[in-house]
């Protein structure tokens, strides 16, 4: 029979995970329009629901028998995200003690067995090497993650390994302010802002700037036979449903762009030179992507340009750093064996972090280094030339062996 009503029962969290799929929640105790025992999900909603109060059947707990796995809840202003990683029990005592005898053998084939061990020598299995082993292939899997975003009313599956920062982006999206994201190349500030869009239900619009980018970017342009030449800012102003519009390298645009972008920001509504005024909603969020504060250029980003006061107080500033999770996970993908994989990625943060301890201008390493090492690997690349072509990259003798050391 399906549950058309639920009913809270319990006002503190349960200790004891789902008897079905083992999953730990946390849960509420709740009962069906016939009395049966439910568990619900904890989320902002059924946190705040009085024992006794009816609630919403979206919130009843389903089995993920497929992941089997735990959950990580993150509840973040109205805006819970799970991320499911999947778990597999694996006993590596039994799995040795099945290498180390050989399982359970009766009759023809055990005698069969051990006369052709008398032939050949009995194998010398080492216990210890075996476990060794057994517990390498089990710490080495990564396990595949999903992030879901409870709301008020609806429960999204966003799509891919989220970052670990996800949870803050979408704090400050749900808290309605403009959001910069401040970090390195590499980092994931555009899959971050994709799947921001994903979890909150909004189509997403990037438009990218530089130092010859104008206002015509922004705004669009009159062609030369009248016609209005629409961007990607008009598609996301005229929405009626909003949307999250990524302004990706904002700190190497121009003044004229940063003012165009203030108005916009200020007054809620944009002028297109076809005499259009398109007004927005509170559905519609901008996300600026930078590699610095706006401050002008670093001994990193030597052409960034400065933000007026009044622009960079339109948004708040969150620093995104390099999730080394999804670094490693990225490599991983490429192909190379696993300890070849490792050792890269491991070289390649020494690299970064030898690098910024030096601060050597003009130089960046990023994830992709990491990517692009291991699928040269992969390849069968020597190691030498994987690390001439993505770290070293022309660097003079000393100043590598400053960040190679």
């Amino acid at each position: 029979m399906s549950v058309t009503t639920l009913t809270k029962q319990s006002i503190r969290t349960l200790r004891t995970p789902c008897a079905k799929c083992g999953n730990e929640g946390p849960f509420y105790l709740a009962t069906d329009q016939d009395g049966a025992e439910h568990l619900i999900v904890k989320n902002m909603v059924t946190k705040a629901a009085d024992q006794g109060q009816v609630i919403g059947t979206q919130y009843l707990h389903t089995c993920i028998e497929t992941f089997g796995g735990t959950e990580n809840t993150t509840e973040t202003g109205g805006t819970e995200t799970v991320t499911e990683t999947a778990t597999e029990n694996v006993d590596t005592r039994a799995a040795t003690e099945t290498v180390a005898t050989g399982g359970t053998e009766t009759g023809g084939s055990k005698d069969a067995r051990d006369a052709l061990w008398d032939i050949l020598g009995r194998p010398q299995i080492d216990r210890a090497e075996v476990e060794r082993i057994a517990r390498e292939v089990v710490e080495g899997v990564v396990m595949p993650e999903r992030t879901i975003v409870l709301t008020d009313t609806e429960r999204r599956e966003v799509d891919g390994v989220t970052h670990a920062q996800f949870g803050d982006v979408l704090t400050a999206i749900a808290a309605g302010c403009n959001v910069q994201l401040v970090g390195a190349p590499g980092v994931g500030k555009t899959h971050m802002c994709e799947q921001v869009a994903q979890a909150t239900g909004r189509e997403f619009y990037v438009i990218g700037f530089h130092l010859q980018s104008t206002a015509s970017e922004l705004r669009g342009y009159m062609s030369a036979t009248g016609e209005f030449i629409p961007t990607a800012v008009y598609d996301w102003a005229v929405n009626p449903e909003g949307g999250i519009l990524l302004t990706d390298e904002l700190d190497r645009s121009h003044p004229g762009i940063q003012a165009a972008l203030n108005s916009l920001l200020s007054n809620r509504f944009i002028s297109l030179p076809n005499r259009e005024i398109v007004r927005l909603t509170d559905k519609h969020v901008i996300i600026a992507a930078t590699n610095t504060y706006g401050d002008g250029p670093t001994w990193e980003f030597p052409a960034a340009q400065k933000f007026s006061a009044e622009f960079k107080d339109r948004f708040i500033a969150l620093t995104i750093e390099i999730d080394e999770n999804i670094e490693m996970m990225a490599a991983l993908a490429k192909g190379a064996p696993r300890d070849v994989t490792q050792r890269a990625v491991a070289y390649v943060q020494k690299v970064r972090k030898n690098v910024k301890r030096e601060a050597i201008t003009g130089v960046t390493i990023t994830p992709r280094a990491s990517q692009n090492m291991s699928a040269l690997l992969a390849q069968g690349l020597d190691w030498d030339k994987a690390v001439a072509w993505t770290l070293q990259k022309g660097m003079d003798d000393a100043t590598w062996s400053k960040v190679s050391a």
